[in-house]
């Protein structure tokens, strides 16, 4: 992008600003459907509004008609650039581009202040860098009395940092080393610290969500977890284990994150919090679930004494019930085929007892194995429990096939160990798990698959699959190298031998240099000797008569 610095119409350039920096392009801007519906809820019509750092451009554009006034900060020139061509048709909105600490013309203060990325991608780098608590107390002293805010807190010691595919820390850029995020001591990182930055503001109704369960795609927002219950901590935990941002990852982190589930340490350990003032958002005390779905819809789901609800629904999670789909890929992973079998035949046998005239409704019409939790002490028709509803009622068996091609990506995208030679296509997978289901192949199997794979963006690497690829790479350079070194040692050869043949070369033409050198000299002794002389005297007439003889 080309731009313009003498003519930037909606952008406003302040101390700061940084010309060749853009944060979007490095690290995009995290806003699952969640937090929209947060966001949604504490902006209200005719709002000033205030953005900080990096923000979804849809998101921006949906503010903008909303707010009474929109203005967005961020640091990045080019960043400032997208979101003032995004916005130039809105005449009450207007970008500003430079540091918050900085800024020569006061932002000011705004009903709703609103910083959905970590404040360390909010201050200038081109200036020393400041403590958290500095940027923290720069950002609420634009809130307005009486206003709101929504702040995003990443957790340094979150999940998601065991189970990140890369390492921020050793990228070759101004931000690799940021004393922001890393050796900063006033940084909250742990939720008594947090807490404890929050009591120092004016800020009222405060309320903090766990965000789950990556930083970069955190579809989850969970209030009150420090209470939570058996049965909230199943559904967390289920909620979890499904949600979409597992399904991109790959391997390694989906494995770390149930090995948090499995201990229980699942909300001790969030890739961050997300910080609401201003508005209740959640009911004081009780468990409140937000998770964002696969097709960019939001359920909320509310645990109270043993009870979880969703909407009009009450949901009874039996004791000692585990997600289906953990349980589907323990048998696949430890090549126990007649135990999948047996889970697949109760899993169909309780989705017939659900179905009637062939249909399910939609409370139970999702049967997706992320989708369900089953107690497998029991063996009646409450060992399954459903944990979201289907948009709407389904045919019985089209829901089954959807949920088995489902399975299938689900194994691709977490690099599952399953049953079958790792050459095996998707559609004979799902269709040998159909099989086992007792189910007869869909004619629109193919049609399911294709489906299935668009809604779906599998990892295009993971933490095993980038080792095992340094490993083939290593193997190759060290044969490559070994080439390297064969050739060279005979290049060594060659130029020896050439180099000898040469000298030996050089030796004879010197030699026969001498040689005629000697022959030369000799030849002019010859010439100057008595007896050469004499003889020309006397062989000189004689030359001469024998010319005229013969004349």
């Amino acid at each position: 992008m080309t731009i313009d610095l003498e003519n930037t119409g909606l952008m406003r350039l302040e101390r700061g600003a940084m010309q060749n920096w853009s944060d979007v392009a490095r690290m995009g801007a995290p806003a699952s459907a969640a937090v929209r519906e947060v966001v949604a809820n504490l902006v209200d019509a005719g709002d000033r509004v205030l953005v900080v750092g990096p923000t979804a451009l849809d998101l921006v554009t949906e503010l903008a008609d909303l707010a009474g006034a929109l203005t967005v900060l961020t640091r990045s020139i080019p960043d400032g650039a997208t979101y003032a061509e995004a916005l130039v048709d809105r005449p009450t909105a207007q970008v500003v581009c430079g540091d918050i600490l900085n800024v020569e013309q006061k932002l000011g203060e705004y009903d709703v202040v609103l910083v959905l990325d970590d404040l360390a991608r909010v201050p200038s780098l081109e200036d020393v860098t400041p403590t958290w608590t500095a940027v923290f107390e720069a950002v609420v002293a634009c809130v307005a009395p009486g206003g709101r805010l929504a702040l995003a807190v990443e957790n340094e010691l979150g999940l998601h940092r065991i189970t990140s595919l890369r390492s921020r820390y050793t990228q070759n850029d101004d931000a690799a080393w940021d004393v922001l995020a890393t050796f900063d001591a006033s940084r909250p990182r742990h939720r008594d610290a947090l807490d404890a930055a929050l009591a120092t503001t004016e800020l009222r109704e405060v309320s903090v969500a766990d965000l789950l369960p990556t930083w970069d795609e955190h579809t989850l927002l969970a209030w009150n977890t420090m209470s939570i219950d058996d049965e909230g901590r199943t559904l967390l935990d289920a909620l979890t284990l499904a949600s979409p941002a597992l399904r991109r990852i790959g391997a390694d982190p989906t494995r770390v994150t149930r090995a948090a589930v499995l201990g229980g340490r699942l909300a001790q350990m969030p890739s961050g919090w997300f910080v609401v003032a201003g508005r209740p958002v959640a009911a004081s005390g009780e468990l409140e679930v937000l998770a964002s779905t696969l097709d960019g819809g939001v359920i909320r789901f509310e645990c109270a004494a043993g009870t979880i609800r969703q909407g009009d629904r009450q949901i009874a999670i039996a004791a000692r019930a585990r997600p289906f789909a953990e349980e589907a890929l323990d048998a696949c992973a430890s090549g126990d085929a007649s135990r999948l079998r047996t889970l697949l035949a109760r899993w169909v046998g309780w989705a017939r007892g659900q179905a009637r005239e062939g249909r399910l409704d939609a409370e139970v019409g999702d049967l997706r194995f992320d989708n369900l939790l089953v107690a497998l002490a029991r063996d009646d028709d409450h060992a399954f429990t459903t944990v979201a509803p289907a948009p709407a009622s389904s045919r019985l068996d089209d829901a089954l096939w959807a949920a088995v091609v489902d399975f299938v990506a689900v194994i691709r995208a977490r690099g599952s160990l399953h049953l079958w030679p790792a050459a095996t296509d998707d559609r004979t997978m799902a269709a040998t798990i159909g099989a086992m289901a007792g189910l007869a192949a869909p004619d629109d199997l193919d049609a399911l698959l294709a489906q299935r794979a668009s809604m779906l963006d599998l990892p295009a690497h993971d933490v095993s699959g980038l080792l095992a690829v340094i490993e083939r790479l290593e193997e190759k350079n060290k044969a490559l190298a070994s080439r390297a070194n064969w050739f060279e040692s005979r290049l060594n050869l060659r130029e020896r031998e050439l180099r000898s043949r040469a000298q030996r070369q050089s030796a004879e033409l010197a030699l026969a240099r001498q040689q005629q050198e000697a022959l030369r000299k000799s030849a002019e002794d010859l010439r100057r000797s008595m007896t050469y002389r004499l003889g020309n005297v006397a062989m000189g007439p004689l030359k001469q008569a024998k010319r005229r003889f013969l004349d």
